[in-house]
């Protein structure tokens, strides 16, 4: 974790650096269990040059410069002005991996039953929505919120006198939540199970959500600094995929893993100039709160989620569980809030 204090340095930078938003462009590659799908990888220069031309519209990816600026494929023939054939070499060994693991009976006699399972629930079932639940039931649910942030001595039944306590318990109070909140069931996808064992692989709540840390953003109490908390992976691309569905592009490219840890407030400033009208004003508003930033940053050992501040136009207080007006607050929050990349603006 990093924390940022100044300002004045980075808004000097901001002028020269590269406006990463604009870099991703191009349909995003899924990360992690999604691999599975077998989702778009890169052609070689090589590839990209036998392919001859290029699909209309598509353009490269500067977010990958590093990498040869090739466009992102998935198999030709969706793209009906390129050449058929090409297979990208990482979904190639996708593929020859998917092959092994059914060739060794890893996942026993119905194995690409398991994988079908696990591939249906990453593109169909799994998503933000998770993660939105959970940030409204927080914002309503004082001992639900104390519990994610301090999950070692949670104040929040059936916890409180349970065993399930730690670091990464609050994995266990979420998955309580989602599998027993009647809200989480008005269109269930598995009769009423959200959180299939047979989706899940043996996962608490889904891969890339087990060793879970929550943070929130504000003030702790009235005497402690207004702190906004902002998510990276610094390495590669680790992220809480079970609340939040696969890693958007941005999130894994070189500039916002770099420019998150040295220039967070410029992240915040370039989600906002993206969204056009009013929004740069309102995040400067709620900049000047804020006493310090802290970058979290996600690795094989621990991934964050953010609990935004609601929106100030929303009401969070006297809001039965379960009700409409929970599950309206929801629509309130956005993926990119629970990284901590942006705010939660009024509606307009």
């Amino acid at each position: 974790m990093s924390s940022e204090h100044r300002s004045a340095s980075e808004d000097t930078l901001d002028s020269t650096r590269r406006d990463f938003i604009k870099t991703v462009g191009v349909a995003g590659l899924s990360g992690g269990a999604a691999g599975v799908v077998g989702l778009a990888g890169l052609l070689s220069p090589t590839q990209a040059a036998e392919a001859v031309t290029l699909c209309a519209g598509d353009t490269p990816d500067e977010a990958r410069l590093d990498l040869g600026g090739t466009p992102i494929y998935d198999v030709a023939t969706d793209y009906p002005l390129c050449n058929e054939g090409v297979l990208p070499p990482l979904k190639a060994r996708v593929l020859a991996l998917k092959q092994l693991i059914l060739d060794k009976n890893l996942l026993g006699p119905d194995g690409q039953a398991s994988i079908d399972h696990f591939v249906d629930y990453y593109e169909n079932k799994v998503g933000p929505q998770f993660g939105k639940a959970v940030i409204a039931r927080a914002w309503i649910d004082s001992a639900f919120k104390d519990a994610l942030l301090n999950p070692e001595h949670p104040n929040f039944e059936p916890y409180k006198s349970s065993d399930k306590r730690g670091p990464f318990a609050a994995t266990w109070f979420i998955r309580d939540f989602l599998d027993h909140a009647s809200s989480m069931h008005h269109t269930p996808p598995v009769d009423g199970d959200w959180l299939a064992p047979t989706e899940l692989l043996g996962y608490t709540i889904g891969p890339e959500g087990e060793w879970l840390r929550v943070v929130a953003n504000g003030k702790a109490n009235s005497t402690a600094p207004f702190v906004h908390n902002l998510v990276s992976c610094t390495l590669c691309s680790c992220y809480p995929q079970a609340l939040l569905g696969v890693q958007p592009v941005w999130y894994k490219s070189r500039q916002y893993r770099a420019r998150s840890v040295t220039a967070p407030r410029g992240i915040l400033r370039e989600f906002a100039a993206e969204r056009g009208a009013a929004y740069p004003g309102l995040l400067e508003d709620y900049l000047a709160r804020v006493d310090e930033v802290r970058v979290w940053d996600s690795n094989s050992e621990v991934r964050f989620l953010v609990i935004p501040e609601p929106p100030a136009d929303a009401v969070v207080t006297g809001i039965v569980k379960d009700s409409a007006q929970e599950i309206a607050l929801r629509s309130r929050v956005t993926r990119n809030a629970m990284i901590g990349a942006e705010i939660l603006y009024p509606v307009s």
